[in-house]
């Protein structure tokens, strides 16, 4: 089925591609400047401690320089670790441990902006780009964290710690029911994200999406494909090509 893809545009970006282009997965579309932006993270809220415990988890110390997908903070449990990673790249230039929070500055630079999917280029405007693939969108009802790309990963309607290995990395998960403990281990061995009817919490994952019921046991039939989650705009998006 013939789905419509819309990618935002920085304001200040060269278009590399024309309308009615086919384009590939990872395929350059354009070339952008990024503005340095700020990020605020909770540490006292992920890790579920209290504000004045941060520097015990903290891994990074104030001026030091971070790449997107490092490690900024660790705590071990008894049964898994739970581990937050930086979101852009840039610099900590700030711990509260008042507040329990860290404040992450990015850097300004050069930004390349590649295709999430394969496909043929739509419609180009000032603000986004339009790219039509084949693929299916499941609309969610509920969504937290970024955008996450990974390949469909099947488990038990109700899944249990058993049920989580190695191989769940950069995948994305899919059940009826994710409990504590299950995220917690989910977090611990780097699972892309999760799709569900339900959680125990969402806090305890970088990205995640609750849907309907049915659409878990329809998504049984698109175990191992390319998918996209998309936590903001509340939708799971599986290529088919």
């Amino acid at each position: 089925m013939v789905q419509t893809f819309s990618l935002k545009l920085p304001k200040k970006r060269k278009i590399l591609v024309k309308e009615f282009e086919k384009v590939t997965l990872g395929s350059i579309l354009a070339e952008g400047k990024d503005d340095s932006q700020k990020e605020t993270l909770s540490i006292a809220q992920v890790f579920k401690i209290s504000p004045s415990q941060i520097f015990k988890v903290l891994v990074k110390k104030v001026g030091d320089k971070v790449k997107k997908g490092e490690v900024l903070a660790r705590k071990a449990g008894v049964l898994s670790k739970a581990i937050l990673r930086s979101p852009i790249n840039g610099r900590l230039v700030e711990v509260s441990q008042a507040l329990g929070e860290i404040t992450l500055a990015g850097e300004e630079g050069k930004s390349v902006i590649k295709s999430p999917v394969s496909g043929k280029i739509g419609q180009i405007s000032e603000t986004e780009m339009k790219i039509e693939f084949e693929g299916m969108i499941f609309e969610g009802k509920n969504g937290k964290g970024d955008r996450v790309l990974g390949k469909i990963e099947n488990l038990p309607p109700e899944v249990g710690l058993l049920d989580i290995s190695s191989t769940v990395i950069q995948k994305i998960l899919v059940a009826e029911h994710f409990s504590r403990p299950v995220l917690a281990k989910v977090w611990a061995l780097e699972a892309a994200g999760v799709v569900g009817v339900s959680f125990a919490s969402q806090e305890l994952v970088s990205a995640s999406l609750t849907i309907e019921k049915k659409n878990i046991q329809e998504l049984r039939g698109y175990q191992g494909k390319n998918a996209i989650l998309e936590p903001q705009e509340k939708r799971l998006i599986v290529l088919l090509e």
